[in-house]
């Protein structure tokens, strides 16, 4: 499993808090669960190999591989996981106020 992190370019440090890319041979390690807690901050998530499952509240929803996926403001936990297999996807997480100067969704 790797995880890394790049610096947005010097114009989106304003918008962009972090971004991160995800890879794994396996998927989501099941011994390690990966809880994405709220903080206020837009996510988007871009899915390159894989499905990602996000259980919130005990309800599983199922993301497909290749999509996108904007994550809003939420004010509970979420679990992720992904099923065995080759993963990769990517993150972006904006600033409580980021994402809609970029994506123009409030």
């Amino acid at each position: 499993m790797n995880m890394s992190f790049v610096q947005p370019r010097i114009e989106l440090k304003k918008y962009i808090q972090s971004i991160w890319v995800f890879e794994s041979p396996i998927g989501m390690p099941l011994s390690d669960p990966s809880l994405a807690a709220p903080n206020g901050c837009p996510k988007l998530i871009i899915n390159c190999e894989n499905a990602i499952i996000s259980t919130v509240e005990g309800h599983p929803q199922k993301s497909k591989e290749q999509g996108v996926y904007l994550v809003g403001n939420r004010d509970g936990p979420v679990h992720l996981s992904t099923p065995r297999g080759k993963t990769g996807f990517i993150g972006i997480e904006f600033f409580p106020h980021g994402a809609y100067p970029i994506l123009g969704i409030p």
